[in-house]
């Protein structure tokens, strides 16, 4: 009965999986360069921590389309268009909600602070945020202190996801 399956289905206004499926392979495609740049990343992959290195820039990529959403639509296409995208942000990963949620609370707060004031301490706080929280949820492995402390890393890292997904819904047409 699986077939049947898509008749119970809301249709979606935007391509939320589309855009998850994107976020997921420019995540996924932005690694082998850095390592290429920063032998000491291999630590990552060493350590069995690739796949949460992947999911976290997904979910900062997320995280900045979420965040441009009400420059671009009427407030209530806004609230329906984060709802879709965060469902199926969910739908590919459980955890992605909650971290798309801490990263663009951050975001907004330090922009608020006014700590960040331009793209370049954008990126910076966006790599740090993925770098940070790759370590936090891996404590003991302290071969990432040196990488999650590195301002040159944490920078260039935020930058390709920055750079990528700044201009998200000027560049793509997903309605």
């Amino acid at each position: 009965m699986k077939f049947f399956n898509f008749l119970g289905k809301k249709k979606r206004n935007i391509k939320s999986d589309l855009i998850v499926k994107l976020a997921y392979g420019s995540a996924v495609s932005s690694f082998m360069p850095l390592v290429n740049k920063f032998p000491e990343l291999s630590v990552i992959p060493d350590s069995g921590l690739l796949e949460d290195f992947d999911i976290l820039v997904t979910n900062a990529s997320i995280g900045i389309i979420l965040l441009q959403v009400s420059n671009y639509f009427n407030p209530k296409e806004t609230i329906q268009y984060i709802s879709e995208i965060n469902k199926s942000a969910h739908d590919w990963n459980s955890a992605a909600t909650s971290q798309i949620s801490d990263y663009g609370n951050l975001i907004v707060e330090l922009t608020k602070s006014g700590e960040i004031n331009g793209r370049e301490e954008f990126s910076e706080v966006t790599g740090r945020w993925v770098l940070y929280e790759l370590f936090e949820s891996n404590p003991h492995n302290i071969e990432l202190v040196p990488i999650v402390d590195s301002p040159v890393i944490t920078k260039i890292l935020g930058t390709i996801i920055t750079d990528a997904f700044s201009n998200f819904w000027t560049n793509y047409e997903f309605r």
